[in-house]
């Protein structure tokens, strides 16, 4: 049986770590190998850190193991410095072979490429205005007077029967109005047509009921969330759901369609809002426990299901208990078998 496992050098030199391999002899001359990672869109290493296309590495020594009866690859900081506790798969072109290793936390990293915080940014100061200059005093002549306004021309005097003639005049126009309304019948006797202008004619009959106006029908409603959502792109769904739950509606809908890519980019997208529901369905994706090849992984990563397990149920995802005790009991099985991812993994979520 082939078999990887990732373990510091005997001496413990910091950033150096070997990948021992038993049950297959190293290929002769040059040995390349590949290093990837599941679930990332960067899941190749290269030698400026990880990157989308795949790139062969060449190890820096390739060592005999004999207390392990086989031999290993030994890789130095350059490399190391980008490697986390997590598994990985390994990849031997010469030999046609892809190994599962677990990259241990035992391989301790020189001081100077440890990750260090990065520096709190300063936030900048507001842009300074000039402040405006103070206002100047008028300038005033010391041997002028200060201008003065003339003082307005006096009214011209009116006479006092000037004054009462409208007063007059208005009281005339009464007393006519007053004599006209009352010599009315004198000055303009009734005559018949008049007479018969002021009888009231016959009433007029009512106008007949207008039918009402027909109603408009209402409009069809909408669907419900996410029908009619499978043409949509991707930012649009995020775009126009109602909210993080509704992203991981329609994530549901796509994967029930066999759309596996795009529902993990849109659980990922939930999961980054804080959505607790979506830590749980990328939890089911890795986990190995009824694990389905190629939906969309090929193979499960029981490190990143324990981590999204762990995480939905801190949110409090109550249905996240069950199948993360599930992952357990098969990780402690492994572990007992002599398996380390599995030991590690359990170390890092159950410690």
């Amino acid at each position: 049986m082939i078999r990887a496992e990732a373990e510091p050098l005997p001496d413990g030199t910091p950033g150096y770590g070997r990948i021992v391999i038993t049950g297959i002899a190293p290929p002769p001359g040059r040995l390349a190998f590949v290093l990837r990672r599941e679930g990332f869109a960067a899941g190749c290493l290269g030698p400026r850190g990880w990157q989308t296309t795949e790139e062969e590495l060449v190890a820096e020594n390739v060592a005999t193991v004999p207390e392990a009866g086989g031999w290993a690859i030994v890789i130095g900081p350059a490399l190391s410095r980008f490697l986390r506790p997590a598994p990985y798969q390994l990849v031997l072109p010469a030999l046609g072979t892809d190994l599962p290793i677990f990259w241990p936390d035992t391989i301790e990293m020189p001081v100077e490429d440890q990750d260090l915080p990065p520096p709190t940014p300063r936030k900048p100061e507001p842009p300074r205005w000039p402040d405006p200059p103070p206002p100047q005093p008028p300038v005033v002549d010391a041997q002028r007077p200060p201008d003065r306004p003339d003082p307005p021309p006096p009214p011209p005097d009116v006479p006092a029967w000037k004054k009462s003639l409208p007063l007059a005049l208005l009281g005339l126009a009464l007393l006519l109005g007053i004599g006209a309304f009352l010599m009315r019948d004198t000055l303009f006797p009734p005559t018949p047509e008049r007479i018969e202008q002021a009888q009231p004619g016959p009433a007029t009959p009512p106008a007949a009921p207008q039918p009402a106006p027909p109603q408009p029908t209402p409009p069809p409603r909408a669907a419900a969330w996410p029908d009619g959502t499978d043409g949509l792109s991707l930012q649009e769904v995020v775009t126009r759901a109602p909210g993080n739950a509704g992203i991981v509606a329609a994530a549901q809908r796509r994967q029930q369609a066999g759309r596996h890519d795009d529902a993990l980019a849109l659980y990922e997208e939930a999961a980054a809002r804080g959505e607790a529901a979506a830590w749980f369905e990328l939890a089911r994706m890795y986990d190995p426990v009824g694990f389905q090849p190629g939906r969309p992984f090929r193979t499960a990563n029981p490190f990143e299901a324990a981590r999204h397990y762990r995480e939905a149920e801190q949110r409090g995802f109550a249905g996240a208990a069950a199948p993360r005790a599930a992952l357990r009991a098969h990780l402690e099985g492994l572990a007992n078998g002599g398996d380390m991812t599995a030991r590690a993994t359990l170390r890092e979520f159950w410690p």
